[in-house]
């Protein structure tokens, strides 16, 4: 068990070391609840589901050569893709302004030196992205299935798309946010953190968890459309008299 107290003017935490031995990698955090480490003793991982891909996506490096946001673009064609990336946090949907040159199975890229084009074969699958940068939470959001993955927004895989919702709902919970930022106090999630977290399958069968993150995924798309920088932008609602 762990507890803190005060003793003069500093708080002094007191655990049982073999606590940590069911983390991953027996990180010393002494200020996760038991709770909470409980988690890793009862449920299996991530690393350890089967049909769960979870995948860092397309490096486009010079971005600047091979993305544009939607609005530089007239026409949306085979040359111009939607592109899933990084940024502020978003939770349910959003992040969708950008595009990447991938025509042709994004041959330009290709030709570049050292080109790091990986897990091509999940692009254009529904499931779920999240950004990499950390610092304000964890967040992560809907990966629609005319999108590319990339590095700074990595995509979590399913092959059931029913599992999409609740492991949503899961991921886009304050306690496992704090597990993620326990387990690294970066400045980036890694893809190991996420292989790393419980997960708890009994989720996946909870129809009001997955039924709630869908109505939120709806709401948000819904408040993108009045956006202007959103690609789902149609139009703005004024307040009649």
């Amino acid at each position: 068990s762990s507890n803190s107290c005060k003793t003069s003017n500093y708080d002094v935490y007191r655990a049982n070391q073999k606590n940590f031995v069911q983390l991953p990698g027996s990180p010393f955090l002494y200020q996760v609840p038991i709770s909470y480490l409980k988690l890793f003793a009862t449920h299996p991982r991530f690393c350890k589901q089967e049909n769960v891909f979870v995948r860092e996506g397309i490096h486009s490096k010079p971005d600047e050569r091979f993305q544009r946001y939607y609005w530089e673009i007239l026409d949306f064609n085979r040359r111009w893709k939607p592109l899933a990336v990084g940024g502020a946090r978003q939770k349910w949907a959003g992040l969708d302004d950008a595009l990447v040159d991938f025509e042709n199975h994004g041959i330009r890229i290709k030709q570049m030196p050292a080109p790091i084009v990986p897990s091509e074969d999940l692009y254009s699958r529904t499931g779920i992205s999240y950004s990499d940068a950390g610092g304000c939470g964890f967040s992560c959001r809907i990966l629609e299935s005319n999108c590319i993955f990339s590095s700074t927004g990595p995509a979590i895989i399913f092959e059931e798309e029913n599992f999409i919702f609740p492991v949503m709902a899961y991921l886009n919970s304050t306690p496992i946010s704090f597990l993620l930022d326990s387990l690294n106090p970066g400045n980036h999630y890694k893809i190991n953190d996420i292989l790393r977290l419980p997960f708890p399958r009994t989720i996946l069968r909870n129809v009001t968890i997955s039924t709630l993150a869908e109505k939120a995924v709806s709401t948000k798309k819904k408040l993108l459309k009045m956006s202007l920088i959103s690609v789902s932008y149609t139009h703005l609602t004024l307040p009649t008299n």
